[in-house]
């Protein structure tokens, strides 16, 4: 683990608020630095007690709230005392705005590390995801298998409790159900503990077009039918809604949101007149 620190992404420390209960019995709060970033996990520094792996705690970022288990807890002889790997047991990110991924060597903006990561955040929508992932250096014969946490068509996130090093060549065989998606990858970021990122670099014959197929199912399906009705767009029509608008509350003290799209879909249907001249909006002297 530490021949690998220099190559980890390493985004300068999140303040964040812990509690659980230490490994004693005893309730604790404390504030501290959140490294080593994923959707998964994050390592703390500077904890404050001892506690046992498996324990669950709780951690707050700015608004953002999330349950974590202990997984590591680095030697209390060592450079690395008070540090402790966690992962999120929850179905959130916390810190999602400032994590990235893949790779940061694609920014163009340099004073920004992150913004190649975001955009490809935006290119390439993730998905949780449950399968398995054969996972074996490039020039390797030996392999493992380890859990899938995300995917996209980008890459994917494997949960191992041995992450290779940020730049490691691999082969991945991604099992899902009965789709073998073959493909060759880079990691991108690692956490020791927890996981790694990887993007994919080349597919073998069809595994791309396999990989579309599991991402079109895993894809939230598209609304259909008519589409609902919307605001209108001319004047007229603004102050023919503004006029059935004042209308109702002539006669109620309430307007629920389903009253309020039939207003609007009776204007589109033409079946409430425009209004001549403008609803005026002053106050009565």
């Amino acid at each position: 683990m530490d021949a690998r620190t220099e190559q980890r992404l390493e985004i300068e420390g999140l303040p964040v608020k812990v509690w659980g209960m230490s490994a004693d019995g005893r309730p604790f709060v404390a504030n501290l630095l959140a490294h080593e970033i994923s959707y998964r996990g994050a390592r703390l520094d500077g904890f404050p007690c001892k506690i046992a792996i498996g324990e669950i705690i709780a951690v707050q970022y700015g608004s953002q709230k999330g349950r974590f288990r202990v997984v590591w807890i680095a030697d209390p002889s060592s450079e690395r005392a008070g540090q402790v790997g966690i992962r999120s047991i929850d179905d959130s990110c916390i810190w999602e705005a400032e994590l990235a991924y893949f790779s940061l060597e694609s920014s163009s903006d340099t004073s920004d590390p992150l913004a190649g990561a975001r955009r490809d955040r935006r290119q390439y929508p993730r998905f949780r995801c449950l399968g398995n992932v054969q996972v074996s250096r490039a020039e390797s014969a030996n392999h493992l298998w380890a859990k899938l946490g995300d995917l996209s068509l980008g890459g994917c996130y494997i949960d191992t409790p041995v992450p290779e090093a940020v730049g490691s060549k691999l082969r991945l065989v991604v099992q899902i159900q009965e789709n073998k998606i073959s493909a060759t990858g880079e990691v991108r970021t690692c956490v020791p503990a927890l996981g790694m990122g990887v993007q994919f670099t080349s597919f073998e014959s069809g595994s791309r077009e396999l990989l579309k197929q599991v991402i079109d199912r895993l894809s939230p399906p598209k609304l259909a039918g008519r589409p609902q009705a919307t605001l209108p767009e001319t004047m007229s029509s603004v102050n023919t809604l503004l006029g059935a608008v004042r209308d109702h509350f002539e006669g109620h003290n309430v307007l629920t949101s389903q009253e309020f799209e039939d207003i609007v879909k009776a204007i589109g249907e033409k079946k409430i007149a425009p209004q001549t001249t403008p609803v005026s909006t002053a106050k009565p002297a």
